[in-house]
């Protein structure tokens, strides 16, 4: 089981954020509006490929054979579990082979389907808090 996960930064994203949405009664809408991000995020990596070693095989899209793996981590399928807690949001997949794609197998490098682009991901989840906080839409 891989996950892609998210956890707030104090120093980051502020004290004064944070104790607003702290105060917040529904946090529902602003971790649907994070999972978005993150799901985008490991969409641009599929995308991309940046960081793995690159594959010829499945028309040179890497880790994408089926698109079952891509599938959970981007779009939500039977493969996918989402969580909420406090001050984090995940998305897990449970396809049975991500483990051994992230550590390598059978001659393969490794190729982390949960990695995806830290700064851009901080980024566009602190433009969301924003938003929420501030009430824009």
């Amino acid at each position: 089981m891989l996950r892609l996960h998210l956890t707030s930064d104090a120093e980051q994203a502020g004290q004064e954020l944070l104790e607003r949405a702290r105060d917040a009664e529904d946090l529902r809408p602003v971790a649907e509006d994070v999972l978005d991000v993150l799901q985008r995020a490991s969409a641009r990596q599929f995308a991309t490929g940046a960081g793995w070693p690159r594959s010829e095989k499945a028309g040179g899209l890497t880790l994408v054979k089926s698109g079952r793996l891509r599938d959970s981590l981007t779009r939500g399928t039977s493969y996918t579990r989402t969580r909420e807690g406090a001050g984090s949001v995940e998305i897990e997949t449970t396809v049975p082979y991500a483990e051994y794609l992230a550590a390598g197998a059978r001659g393969m490098p490794a190729r982390d389907p949960a990695r995806v682009d830290e700064w851009r991901v901080r980024r566009d989840v602190a433009e969301v808090l924003a938003r929420h906080l501030t009430g824009g839409s």
